[in-house]
């Protein structure tokens, strides 16, 4: 594997999958989450690996939208930090690794959060079609205020 440092993509004709990452990243950092159409296939399935509760799977792009467009994305500013992509030997999976650091605004808390996606996509447009993202979403819900439903979650997934 080869890393590479975050650069601006290039258009969707030629874009690689790691493009398509380094662009997906961007979206996180800034918050905007408009050009996702442009990254993800119809097709797409994304799964929050250490999710639990409804935080777990989508699957097509039109749910993903959905997800995005009801996530409160306003309650915290956000900065991405230490942006690490890999290309693999397969041209259809590349891998990201970056750090969140943040500041909830309701209840004051900064946070640093690591992340971890692998993504496969299609050589032919570098649009995602399948990523695994992990996240620590208990760390998450302790950031903004939200561990007693968080652990309420985990006791039904292990029930």
């Amino acid at each position: 594997m080869s890393g590479s440092s975050a650069a601006a993509p290039r258009s969707t004709a030629s874009r690689s999958v790691a493009d398509s990452l380094r662009a997906l990243i961007g979206m996180v950092g800034s918050g905007d989450f408009a050009p996702i159409r442009e990254i993800y296939a119809e097709d797409v399935v994304v799964t929050h690996v250490f999710g639990v509760g409804e935080h777990t799977r989508w699957e097509g792009l039109d749910e993903l939208v959905e997800h995005f467009d009801r996530a409160p994305l306003g309650r915290f500013s956000r900065t991405v930090r230490d942006l690490k992509v890999w290309s693999t030997d397969d041209p259809e999976v590349a891998i990201a690794e970056y750090t969140i650091e943040g500041h909830v605004h309701a209840t004051g808390r900064t946070f640093t959060q690591p992340n971890v996606i692998v993504a496969r996509g299609r050589r032919s447009d570098g649009r995602l079609v399948e990523t695994h993202d992990y996240h620590h979403h208990g760390m998450f819900a302790a950031f903004f205020g939200a561990l007693p439903e968080y652990v309420k979650e985990l006791e039904a997934a292990a029930a």
